[in-house]
């Protein structure tokens, strides 16, 4: 019986523009991903970030954080999480830095939609690695085959697979509606 249902931020709650804006497949692993990778495990700190990508894209550093302040957040699936928060526990797992998504948090008041917010570099570890997903598993007090995780990269979804986790490659909220109807 599933009794939670966890959702990636970037790509799912909220566009993610990053690729786009540097021109790197989000699936292949470049310079960029390094970067990422760092920033995400609270590595490298977020303003050192945007410094960096500015520079390794010849552009300012504002341009890089107005990228960022226009991803829009979906509000549909806002109010389709609220909806399933009154049957089960719902969570956020995110790889992003705190220093920038906690702010976002705050302003728009996301932790009403959520049971438990787990944001990779507060912890120094970033999906894939099944630590961060047996970490929320057990802040959610429920067992893999309890939960539904969903996120837009293939990678993070066969991850959470792997450990019993039943996972959506998140396209769209036509698409999440069907494959949730399913598996709940």
């Amino acid at each position: 019986m599933i009794k939670a249902i966890i959702f990636d931020y970037f790509g799912v709650i909220t566009s993610d523009n990053f690729w786009q804006f540097t021109g790197e497949d989000i699936n292949d692993a470049g310079n960029f991903h390094q970067l990422i990778a760092k920033v995400n495990t609270g590595s490298l700190r977020w303003q050192t970030f945007i410094d960096d990508v500015a520079q390794e894209l010849h552009r300012t550093p504002q341009a890089v954080m107005e990228m960022y302040k226009n991803e829009r957040i979906d509000l549909e699936l806002l109010g389709y999480i609220k909806h399933l928060r009154h049957r089960y526990k719902t969570a956020l797992l995110t790889n992003a830095s705190y220093e920038f998504l906690e702010p976002v948090i705050t302003r728009m008041r996301l932790d009403r939609f959520f049971d438990d917010i787990v944001i990779s570099s507060r912890l120094g570890m970033i999906k894939p690695d099944s630590e961060i997903f047996n970490y929320t598993l057990k802040r959610l007090e429920v067992k893999a085959d309890e939960a539904i995780f969903i996120d837009d990269r293939l990678s993070n979804v066969a991850a959470a697979r792997q450990l019993g986790i039943k996972s959506i490659l998140y396209d769209s909220m036509a698409q999440l509606h069907q494959e949730l109807k399913y598996l709940i």
